[in-house]
């Protein structure tokens, strides 16, 4: 089995113009789909904050989970609000999302 090292997401929603309508999810879904089936890893983690709750309800909606907190481990407008880590494994990813899933025909 060949080893693969996890990769860390970095993706920004563009809430203000598109929000709600689903870009995010979708582009976020053909991103982990193409990161699994192409460049054939096995993890995908990002750090999301408390203080954008669209942004990891979107993340779960995807099928990520939370696997800790950093509390109060960053600033903004004068508060202090948590790390959210995050991750995916392919199993967790297509079982969520099997419209993606490679068929027995594909590779992956």
């Amino acid at each position: 089995m060949r080893q693969t090292k996890p990769l860390r997401l970095v993706f920004s929603l563009v809430t203000n113009h598109f929000g709600g309508r689903s870009y995010g999810s979708e582009a976020l879904c053909l991103l982990i789909n193409f990161a699994y089936r192409r460049l054939n890893l096995h993890e995908i983690f990002l750090t999301a904050y408390s203080f954008n709750p669209r942004a990891i309800a979107c993340y779960e909606k995807v099928g990520f989970k939370k696997i800790g907190e950093k509390r109060e481990s960053v600033a903004r407008d004068h508060q202090y609000y948590n790390k959210v880590l995050m991750d995916i494994l392919p199993d967790e990813f297509y079982e969520k999302n099997p419209q993606y899933k490679p068929t027995d025909v594909e590779k992956w």
